[in-house]
């Protein structure tokens, strides 16, 4: 969008095969919020509409004691809130301030070429473009970033994750939007993402990884994991079908 904005012709190419409902909660910062504002007028009130703006936040232990509360200020300060969503939501919105012709489904980037003239870009099913500039936005495990620099593969960090995104107001979001649950060597994030949605995130450190086989199995070990927190926390993820929860582990490029 701001490069369309500068007369700059776009091509956005994406390896899904389609938009669907993926990803996790995230929250835009009001920094993040004022630069798309800028960028493309208008579309942060529609954030806001899809998402929860945040005012309230806790911490607590694991047995639901809290630790500390925090009225946030950023509205005051930076003109602002911090903005929990579905990425999947942020998805659209963005995606919906483009023209559907120039955005390009089922292209996994496998490689590219460059030189004077330009950049040619190669995906999978032996399809190619040509390009003048390539802005590589693939992620932890990027054929661009890998091709540009050959740093190798990511390295495993010694934590695992699980996650999802559920359509499951819990009950601590009558008081906040945001929940931080602090255990020993693990926390939790629960996330109101807007729309009666709740976005849970929990990750535990782990010198050992060894992958679950099966969506029960996933869902199995992440309610093992939290065999001794308050029912409160555990209650989100038993709510969750099992065939939903994102199971992988931290690295870093």
């Amino acid at each position: 969008m701001a490069l369309r904005s500068q007369g700059i012709e776009v091509q956005v190419y994406e390896k899904a095969q389609e938009f669907r409902p993926a990803g996790t909660g995230l929250g835009l910062a009001p920094n993040g919020l004022n630069s798309l504002d800028a960028i493309a007028p208008g579309i942060v009130e529609t954030l806001k509409s899809s998402g929860c703006e945040v005012h309230h936040t806790v911490l607590k232990n694991i047995q639901s004691e809290t630790i500390r509360t925090n009225a946030t200020k950023y509205l005051e300060q930076y003109g602002q809130p911090l903005l929990t969503i579905w990425w999947y939501r942020l998805q659209q919105v963005l995606a919906s301030r483009l023209p559907s012709d120039i955005i390009h489904l089922n292209h996994r980037c496998i490689g590219f070429e460059q030189d004077a003239n330009g950049v040619e870009i190669h995906f999978d099913g032996e399809k190619s473009v040509d390009a003048d500039l390539l802005i590589g936005a693939d992620g932890v495990n990027s054929v661009i970033r890998e091709t540009l620099f050959g740093e190798g593969k990511p390295n495993y960090i010694g934590s695992m994750c699980w996650r999802a995104v559920i359509k499951y107001r819990h009950k601590l979001f009558n008081d906040y939007e945001l929940v931080f649950v602090k255990g020993n060597q693990q926390f939790m994030y629960l996330l109101n993402v807007g729309g009666g949605y709740t976005s849970w995130i929990s990750r535990k450190f782990s010198p050992e990884y060894s992958l679950s086989h099966s969506a029960d199995e996933v869902k199995s070990r992440i309610l093992h994991e939290l065999a001794d927190w308050d029912e409160s926390f555990r209650v989100v993820v038993e709510a969750t079908p099992a065939a939903e929860i994102w199971f992988g582990k931290g690295r870093f490029a």
